[in-house]
Order: C-alpha cells, then structure tokens, then sequence
C-alpha cells in the first residue's frame, strides 16, 4: 500500500498567514483589551477562539496556547526552570485544565509565593523579552503595535550587542507603558514574523515573553571597565564605517581597518547600547561615576 506524502503549505504561505492573524485591527479599542482581562488568559488576556487551556502550577494561572507556547520555548539565561508568562514563578509542573476560566485569573492573583517574580513597585512599566531576532530599535518600533511603548522614556528598546565585537544579540527586551499594553503586544505578536536586520525581505518567528526588571538590568549592567571601553571602541569604529546610501543597514558585517566593529550592523548601534545602560542603571544599580564619566566623554569626543 502507498502512504500519500502529508501536505505542507509553503513557508511563505505559514508567514502569510501567520502575518495576517497577528495584524488584526490595529484600530481596536483598548477598552475591548480590558474586557478581555476578566475570565481570559493570563498571559495576553485573549477569551474567544481559544480550545486549548493550560494551567500552570504552583502558580495556577490559566494560559492560552500561544501563551504556554511561548513560556516553553523560552529559553532562560541560568538554564532554569521555564517562567509564567503572566507572573514569571516558576513553571514546575502543568495539567490542561476544562471548563470557563475563572474571572480572577490574572498576574494579580497568584497561588505561589514567588519572591522577586513580579514587576517592582518603583517602576511602571512591564519588561517583555523577544526571542530570535536581529533588528534595530526602528524595526522592533514598527512592528509592535501602535502606543504600547512609554512616551516618556527615553530608551524603551534595548538591543543588545556583544560589547567587544558589535555582533548583535538573538534577543532583547522592550518596556511597555502598562500591563494592559503589555498584555496587547503578546496577544497581537506573539509568534509574529518580524523582518530582519538585512533588506533582502527575510522575516523571522519571535517569541515574545514577560521577564523582570531584575533580569533586564544584569544584562544591561558592564561586568567591568574593559567592556565599557570596548563599547567606546565600537562607538568610535562604527562612526568610520564605509558611508551608504541610507546609512542604516549593511547587507554583511563591516570592519574597520583597526579590526574594531566586526559584526556591526548599524552604525548606530553601540550608541544605543550606550543609551540604555545610561536610562536603566540609574541610583543604586548604576556604574561607578568613573565609568559614566569614560562613557561622556567617550561619546564627546566620537561626535567631536
């Protein structure tokens, strides 16, 4: 007997798709966001067109696919135990769960006692992780819905790249204005196909995951003065990089003739790794005066 080959639409057509369900209405109402809060998912607040619940313990929220999806496929960077993606407790054990879910089901209200695992009170905004990509701060802006980021911060995409090479990273993290805009960016882009750094029109599926403000500042945070003088060094290399056209992105990494920026692909990128250690490590968490006087200077003498 001959076994018919399983049919698979082609790649484009999955992005094309995929494209189309996380475009829906751009225009709709934030108030319909708020009213999904009640008896929705915890994670993006989503209640219709959903089949699949999945109840994670010891937390015992209740995500949609999507939701759960992304929390397992986020990868942590200590290797630990996968996050909630509506409180970021630990994600121990899960079980499908049947039947309406209950109105309470929120990061509010949480079952664990999980120390350090929601958003600090000093802050107002929400931290998202986005896995598998290698944008610029304009591309990630586009993508996302319209009003999500905070107007009043300054930096509210951090894009990070390897200090000493300028290679950028597979993932970064934005601060959404609320939990309500944070909760409308997971459930609009989720799994989204975002364009990649380059122009020959490649895309890519990003996961996108609620993280800490804790986790966003040891990543940002220098482990020592050679990364912040190697930052300077790229900042002063990308300056000197062949002049295009556009001047936004190159086609294939670029390097100076001192051998400084060799994966850089924006010029502007080591600037904006500069400004967001600047905006985040502020009182307390911040670099020693020393390195902040070595990283205004620095840029004085780049731009001069």
């Amino acid at each position: 007997m001959r076994l018919r080959r399983a049919y698979l639409p082609p790649v484009k057509t999955l992005a094309k798709r995929s494209q189309v369900y996380n475009n829906r209405s751009e225009s709709e109402d934030t108030s319909s966001d708020i009213s999904a809060l009640g008896g929705g998912c915890a994670g993006c607040g989503r209640k219709r067109n959903v089949s699949n619940w999945t109840m994670i313990h010891p937390c015992g929220h209740i995500l949609c696919w999507t939701c759960f999806s992304a929390t397992i496929a986020s990868v942590t960077k200590s290797h630990a135990a996968s996050k909630c993606t509506a409180c970021q407790g630990d994600c121990l054990s899960i079980k499908r769960h049947y039947g309406p879910v209950p109105k309470d089901n929120g990061p509010e209200h949480c079952n664990a006692v999980n120390p350090g695992a929601s958003t600090p009170c000093c802050s107002d905004t929400i931290v998202l992780r986005i896995d598998n990509v290698d944008v610029t701060p304009q591309i990630v802006e586009n993508f996302l819905p319209k009003n999500v980021l905070p107007q009043e911060h300054p930096q509210p995409i951090h894009i990070l790249i390897d200090r000493f090479d300028g290679r950028t990273k597979d993932y970064m993290y934005i601060e959404a204005a609320s939990d309500v805009t944070a909760r409308k960016i997971l459930k609009k882009r989720q799994n989204g196909m975002m364009p990649c750094g380059g122009q020959d029109g490649k895309t890519r599926a990003v996961t996108i995951t609620r993280v800490t403000h804790h986790e966003l500042s040891a990543e940002l945070r220098p482990k020592g003065p050679q990364e912040l003088t190697a930052l300077l060094a790229l900042c002063q290399a990308a300056v000197a990089l062949p002049n295009r056209a556009d001047r936004d992105l190159c086609h294939s990494p670029s390097v100076t003739r001192s051998g400084l920026a060799h994966f850089v692909k924006s010029r502007h990128g080591p600037f904006y790794a500069i400004m967001s250690i600047l905006t985040k490590l502020r009182g307390p968490e911040s670099p020693a005066y020393w390195d902040l006087f070595n990283l205004t200077s620095g840029i004085y003498t780049v731009y001069h």
